[in-house]
């Protein structure tokens, strides 16, 4: 580990998608015997490959994924949600969303019903950016909202009063939190720089970072390719822009992937590599014609939501890549579970993904991957379209999606066992 110092932003970096793919040929039966489960160990890191195909569990009770709650109205102001930032569920069951759209703070209890709205859009103390994309449960159930445009963490109260701020502004720009039992935050940090050619490039890692939000222990550097946006004067459009997905497991493990790989890297809580998962189901295909048709025009929907000129989207600097990914999203699931989204069709993408860094999951399909532990596939599980996983505790999915009539939803999807 080491100690990172403050660099100044001087401008937002992306990165590259340059699809590569990992083969590993061993025996189709691991450790135990396991039949489809390939193990072998690569200087201490353990490689597993999974040959099964999609199976029934194994002969386990299969997981299933019942609609249980929905929350969002097109009608009533208190559940009208506009962008969905993130879902936290605090000890007693309350649901709380951050709205992106409005910078605000929205809790909801068990049931769905709207209990209490705080925080607005500004700089001074309790307010929000509108680039506030997380919520995190702390003791008590206090409630940390990082801001990463103000360079700040601010804590809440749960009953929505405001209580401190945590400066970060001395630590690379965050994308994405977890918040330790410790008080300390583990934080995907990015900073932005220029080649010699004054290309666009940046640096993206994994950090531990103080409670006090003074220092940070950089764990690793996600190894993902960039993707080449240019620079003042030669600017490329990226359709898709590769971005890393992590998750926390209960063993303190830090797992990750990103749009540009077909496998999962595994690192204990120092940061060392210790496995590598894939699974031969994680292929990517490739972008054809009318892929990249169908993307414009999702550019166009994005272009035309957020008030910008949809004409932009037939400019001769937008640029798809040739293939699509294989792996979306991963999140960390009940039992010490691994969940792995698979990328779907181009009608699954959310128009909000295009041309954006972060929130990979937007591309994903409803198809998840769900392993074990120790990299053995278990079974596979079907979620809504569109469905944006926030987080699974031992008994539900929390996430959002938006309806047919494009009416954005915070959903809670019951997990059962059994048939």
């Amino acid at each position: 580990m080491r100690r990172h110092l403050h660099r100044r932003l001087t401008s937002r970096a992306l990165v590259c998608v340059s699809l590569s793919c990992f083969a590993l040929a061993c025996d189709d039966r691991g450790a135990g015997g396991r039949e489809g489960v390939a193990v072998r160990d690569s200087s201490g890191v353990r490689v597993v490959h999974n040959t099964m195909a999609d199976a029934p569990w194994g002969g386990a009770s299969p997981w299933r994924a019942v609609p249980d709650l929905a929350i969002g109205s097109d009608s009533a102001e208190s559940y009208r949600l506009g962008q969905v930032g993130d879902v936290a569920v605090t000890s007693t069951g309350d649901i709380v969303v951050i709205d992106q759209s409005v910078a605000q703070l929205r809790v909801f209890d068990r049931n769905g019903a709207f209990r209490r709205l705080f925080s607005r859009e500004g700089r001074g103390p309790g307010e929000l950016s509108r680039f506030s994309s997380a919520v995190l449960v702390g003791a008590g159930d206090s409630l940390y909202v990082p801001d990463p445009s103000d360079r700040r963490i601010s804590v809440f109260a749960p009953d929505g009063s405001f209580g401190r701020v945590i400066p970060t502004t001395t630590l690379p720009q965050g994308k994405s939190w977890l918040l330790l039992d410790d008080g300390r935050v583990l934080q995907r940090g990015s900073t932005t720089s220029r080649d010699a050619e004054g290309a666009f490039v940046f640096w993206d890692a994994m950090m531990r970072v103080a409670s006090d939000g003074s220092a940070a222990d950089t764990l690793f550097v996600f190894d993902h390719a960039q993707t080449p946006i240019g620079g003042p004067g030669k600017i490329r459009i990226a359709l898709i822009v590769n971005s890393p997905s992590w998750a926390r497991l209960p063993d303190g493990r830090i797992v990750w992937s990103a749009l540009d790989r077909d496998f999962l890297s595994v690192h204990d809580s120092t940061g060392r590599v210790v496995g590598r998962y894939t699974r031969g189901e994680w292929r990517t295909r490739p972008v054809t014609d009318a892929d990249k048709t169908a993307m414009r025009e999702l550019l166009r929907v994005k272009l035309r939501a957020l008030g910008g000129d949809a004409g932009a989207a037939d400019s001769p600097m937008v640029e798809a890549p040739p293939i699509f990914p294989s792996i979306t999203a991963v999140r960390a699931g009940p039992g010490g579970t691994i969940w792995v989204q698979r990328m779907g069709d181009v009608a699954s993408i959310d128009p909000m993904a295009i041309n954006a860094a972060e929130r990979s999951d937007f591309f994903g399909g409803s198809t998840w991957d769900v392993l074990e532990g120790d990299g053995s596939y278990a079974g596979s599980i079907e979620l809504p379209p569109r469905f944006r996983i926030f987080r699974i505790t031992n008994d539900a999915i929390y996430g959002a999606a938006r309806d047919e009539d494009g009416v954005e939803q915070v959903l809670r999807l019951a997990l059962r066992r059994g048939g």
